[in-house]
């Protein structure tokens, strides 16, 4: 899976396609951090969706008469199943694509479960992003991620801010109170995302000051969205 023939010093992160890669690695320390994140995301998101099938109505109440249904309800939500089997699959032809190609070879996952096989991939992060395959993998986790996001029921706040985005330079970057892990600034129009202290460091130049790394501004008239959806 690796080219020996492609110079380190030559080599562009296959992620942003723009900062140079972390040699010998093929993405930038930044992209490399979000791939961390994305799968950290994608586990908690994949166990929410599970929690999410299995809740009560909104309209329940305890200690009410509930008339017995006409015909039985379905068992669960089916667009949230889906998302969680494709998640399921996807994840498990990665785990399976790293244990044919890895040499030494690994050990396959202790759990047969998703957070358990996102969590060995992140493990071994250092040897998937030796590989020219890495952009395909942080592809699809990416997407995974954003899916899980748009399947989540609950609204998220977003607070549009005025700052260009390193990625693909337009004026889309929001700060997001992100319901499954930290604070996170985010792009509208390429679904890039960075923490605060990312975007701190990287708009240092400009002298521009965001809130502190894990508080999320109380949420203005700014429209509600999700993480990569248009403005």
């Amino acid at each position: 899976m690796t080219d020996p023939h492609h110079p380190h010093d030559a080599r562009r992160c296959v992620l942003c396609r723009q900062r140079p890669a972390w040699a010998p690695r093929w993405v930038c320390a930044l992209c490399y951090r979000a791939l961390r994140a994305d799968l950290a995301d994608l586990a908690a998101g994949y166990e929410w969706l599970g929690e999410c099938m299995s809740a009560l109505p909104p309209s329940w109440r305890e200690h009410a008469i509930h008339a017995a249904p006409l015909a039985p309800p379905p068992p669960m939500a089916l667009h949230l199943a889906q998302t969680r089997s494709d998640i399921s699959d996807n994840v498990w032809y990665w785990v399976q694509m790293v244990l044919d190609a890895k040499r030494p070879a690994s050990r396959p996952p202790a759990e047969p479960s998703v957070p358990a096989a996102l969590a060995w991939l992140t493990a071994r992060l250092g040897w998937i992003t030796r590989q020219p395959a890495v952009g395909e993998l942080a592809g699809d986790i990416a997407r995974l991620r954003e899916r899980a996001e748009r399947a989540d029921p609950r609204p998220a706040p977003r607070i549009d801010l005025p700052l260009p985005c390193v990625r693909c330079n337009t004026l889309g970057l929001s700060l997001h109170g992100d319901r499954l892990a930290a604070t996170l600034v985010a792009c509208r129009v390429c679904a890039a995302r960075y923490s605060v202290a990312d975007c701190r460091a990287i708009l240092a130049a400009a002298r521009t000051e965001l809130p502190p790394d894990g508080c999320a501004p109380a949420p203005g008239p700014a429209p509600i969205g999700h993480v990569g959806s248009a403005a």
